[in-house]
């Protein structure tokens, strides 16, 4: 794989060739680009990773093989604040649970098919519930008492007073003489302008005084729970239920009788749609998958579904079969997942377990939870966890749920022990399958892991580029890192010096980061120490010779010291300690051993403070010593943008 950029984020350009399906470790300090490759190489062309002071068509990125956007991951910090176990469904968990089984899809498949029919008729049984649902809102039927009837305060009831209530008695009769679809048609003319001017509204002619004031005072006397029932005719149209004639008390007692039956019908459809969705669920319990009792009044509206009702009822038995079948499995497969996963907690030393809190089939999700193994109490100590702790686990989440060919993973040992970086460095191994890995790291550790790992064939044949990414100023390289590049600081000076033709103020130069390291040791090592150092200060010649006089030393003696200790042959000082030298022949971990020293003495000239950029170069210098094993610092260059400016 190779991935060329330009003037994208803090690189302004960079050629990277990465191995294919293997797992590829670039290492880097922080600020060197490694999150704005990973971004590059998904293929993020968003404004802000535009390099600062450049254009849209400045920026560039270019992917070979070309990567689909659906088929990479990344973990990133991002990520982690997604898979931190949490009480939210998750399809990352659901897929780590089930692990995409085969043999779970064929069961389901097989009760998919017996729910097939039943399954067809779903939106059409909840629109009924939906329109049941408009009905209770419209007519205020939700106000049932405790005995299962409407309470005294419905909208039912009060219509039941009202036909009996002989206020409304000249309404009822009108009614019942010219029926209820004149009585609508009448108001509905009420509402056109030609009736406040005494005018039919239909045929325009002229109402007579009577007709007018026995139209107006029916209109009046209209009963207002009636009224409510009356304009929901097309909500209970839907419904199968017709606005009853208000003066027959029979005709009202059967709506209420219907409207009943119309709330248990409700029920019935989302009782049996509930049974039938269980298997999807880890509440499902066979017991409860029993026949179907369609009622009567569902049964008139919807015949050819009671049919399907019947189909289902005479395939339970099969269908309980499949569900006991799929819930044994599901069990051992999800117990297995499980164990897997805390198998992984045991080997991290987290003392805590997963287990399962609740899963979806149809929609594919699933939740877990954590709790602790000391004691018996199973409840969720999620919050309990550090955040280091909260971290593994996500990334452990994140290798056992990935499956995408490219897989990016950034910063995944980031303040951990020794110990916990190598399970993160063997779990990358242990759940790599052929795909193309790409580990940034700002630590050095995964490098040295990946090079010893190298020894042993799993991780030979499955670990390919091991790079080192430099940025200065934005022009990155990445350097290939072989195992000969770690080393102890004093073999790798003492290979950089015996091995080039060396000026002898640059031989001064590096013989004295050498020293540095035994500074505090025996009475040779300061005096080699400090005879270096006054050279590098620019001590005069005859100066350090006086010096050496006071101690009752010279130079041969001192020189004899340097070869003792490091093998090296050290001339006297000439009378030119410069002679042949160049600035810009030293690698950069020279001109900064050079640079600490010249900024030393002006400071101490002047009696100043330390300055910012010294103790970087303290830092960079120190920084190599504390290792016992280090990068070779003649090779590679792991320097901020201050010390570029630098040196």
């Amino acid at each position: 794989m190779i991935l060329e950029v330009k003037n994208y984020k803090n690189i302004s350009s960079i050629n990277l060739e990465l191995s294919e399906e293997k797992i590829n470790f670039i290492y880097g300090m922080s600020g060197t680009g490694k999150s704005s490759i990973a971004k590059a190489l998904i293929g993020d062309k968003s404004k802000e990773n535009i390099s600062y002071g450049k254009k849209i068509d400045d920026m560039d990125l270019k992917v070979q093989p070309k990567i689909n956007e659906n088929d990479f991951s990344i973990f990133d910090e991002q990520t982690q604040k997604n898979l931190l176990i949490s009480k939210n469904e998750s399809e990352n968990i659901y897929s780590i649970l089930f692990s995409n089984d085969g043999s779970l899809e064929l069961i389901r498949n097989d009760i998919s098919f017996i729910l097939s029919n039943i399954n067809s008729q779903r939106s059409r049984l909840f629109q009924y519930v939906n329109n049941v649902d408009e009905m209770i809102k419209k007519i205020n039927t939700r106000k049932l008492s405790t005995s299962g009837k409407f309470s005294s305060n419905s909208s039912m009831a009060k219509l039941k007073a009202e036909t009996t209530n002989p206020k409304y008695g000249e309404y009822s009769r009108f009614i019942h003489r010219n029926g209820l679809d004149y009585v609508k048609w009448i108001e509905a003319g009420a509402n056109f302008p030609l009736f406040n001017e005494k005018k039919c509204p239909f045929c325009t002619r002229k109402l007579t005084e009577a007709r007018l004031n026995k139209l107006q005072k029916i209109m009046k006397i209209a009963p207002e729970q009636y009224k409510i029932i009356s304009d929901s005719k097309d909500i209970l149209d839907n419904i199968g239920i017709e606005v009853p004639n208000f003066s027959s008390k029979r005709e009202v007692d059967n709506l209420e009788k219907k409207l009943y039956d119309a709330i248990n019908n409700k029920k019935i459809i989302n009782d049996m749609y509930y049974m039938i969705d269980s298997y999807n669920f880890n509440s499902l319990d066979i017991k409860k998958i029993n026949k179907i009792v369609f009622s009567a009044s569902l049964k008139e509206l919807y015949p050819e579904i009671s049919t399907i009702i019947e189909e289902f009822n005479d395939n339970i038995t099969e269908l309980k079969k499949r569900l006991c079948k799929i819930k044994l499995k599901t069990s051992k497969l999800i117990g297995k997942n499980i164990k897997q996963l805390n198998d992984y907690l045991t080997k991290f030393s987290i003392p805590y377990q997963f287990e399962v809190d609740s899963y979806n089939t149809q929609e594919k999700k699933a939740t877990v939870f954590l709790t602790s193994k000391k004691d018996n109490i199973h409840e969720d100590r999620t919050d309990n966890l550090s955040y280091g702790e909260k971290n593994l686990i996500a990334l452990l989440l994140f290798l056992v749920s990935n499956n995408k060919n490219i897989t990016i993973i950034d910063d995944p040992a980031s303040s951990y022990d020794d110990n916990r970086r190598k399970i993160i460095y063997d779990l990358l191994f242990e759940f790599h399958d052929k795909q193309t890995f790409v580990v940034l790291s700002h630590d050095q550790v995964f490098i040295k892991y990946s090079l010893l790992g190298k020894e042993t064939k799993k991780y030979l044949d499955n670990t390919g580029k091991i790079l080192c990414l430099e940025n200065n100023k934005g022009i990155c390289i990445a350097k290939d890192i072989c195992t000969e590049d770690f080393d102890s600081l004093e073999n790798q000076i003492l290979e950089f010096i015996n091995n080039n033709e060396l000026s002898y103020y640059r031989k001064i130069i590096n013989l004295r980061i050498l020293s540095e390291l035994y500074r505090k040791g025996n009475k040779k090592d300061k005096l080699i120490y400090s005879y270096l150092s006054a050279i590098l200060h620019n001590t005069s010649k005859v100066d350090v010779i006086a010096q050496l006089t006071q101690l009752n030393m010279n130079e041969e003696i001192i020189i004899g010291y340097i070869k003792e200790k490091y093998g090296f042959c050290l001339e006297k000082i000439p009378d030119n300690v410069y002679e042949d030298f160049n600035y810009e022949e030293l690698t950069n971990f020279e001109k900064i051993a050079y640079k600490r020293e010249q900024y030393r003495i002006k400071r101490e000239k002047k009696r100043g403070v330390k300055s910012y950029i010294e103790k970087e170069f303290d830092d960079i210098i120190h920084l190599n010593t504390r290792y016992f094993i280090s990068l070779n610092p003649y090779k590679f260059n792991i320097y901020s943008e201050n010390i570029y400016d630098s040196i």
